[in-house]
Formats: C-alpha cells, structure tokens, sequence
C-alpha cells in the first residue's frame, strides 16, 4: 500500500483523478493496467453530453469496485488561523493572492 493525497479540486472529473489513471507505464509508478477502466475514462471526455458522461461515470465506478485500483481513506480538513487586520483570505484555497495587511 502506498498513501499520498490529493485537493479536492483534483478528485471532481474522472479525465482530472490521478489514481484513477491505470494505463500501467504510462501511469505513476506502481499504477496497475488496467485496459477496460483505461478506455471507460478516455472515453468520458469524449462523450457528447452530460447524459452520457453520467453514464460512463457509473461504469467507471463499477470498474473501480471491481478491480480496486486505489483504496479512499478518508479526508482531511486544514485549520487556518490569522490576524484580524489580514484581509483578502480566499477561504478553502491555500494560496496568498489578494491577501492584504490593513
């Protein structure tokens, strides 16, 4: 088992889910091969609406609860603390653009 972790914002597309990637060398290393779970997500950018993309997001989680490429162990929130007179703090992004001092 090997653990890492990720921003949410890279876990909402399944074009964008890294752990999801399972085209073996091509993927991070130690990823498995797995061709049909591969197809199903390369096929997700292709589809012509969201319809079909609802579809092939089913499909590809009923690949994943097959072959189980990656385990979830849960989620984590950040606690962030700072002055009053600091302003422009964008909430949920750990960034410092449009922060100010007053």
């Amino acid at each position: 088992m090997f653990y890492t972790n990720w921003p949410g914002h890279d876990m909402v597309h399944p074009v964008s889910i890294q752990v999801l990637r399972a085209n073996g060398d091509k993927a991070w290393f130690g990823w498995p091969d797995l061709p049909q779970l591969q197809k199903l997500v390369e096929s997700w950018t292709d589809a012509s609406d969201l319809v079909a993309q609802q579809r092939i997001a089913a499909e590809i989680q009923r690949e994943t609860f097959q072959q189980v490429p990656f385990l979830p162990l849960g989620q984590f929130f950040g606690k962030t603390a700072h002055r009053r007179e600091i302003e422009g703090i964008v909430k949920g992004v750990f960034a410092f653009w449009n922060v100010r001092r007053t």
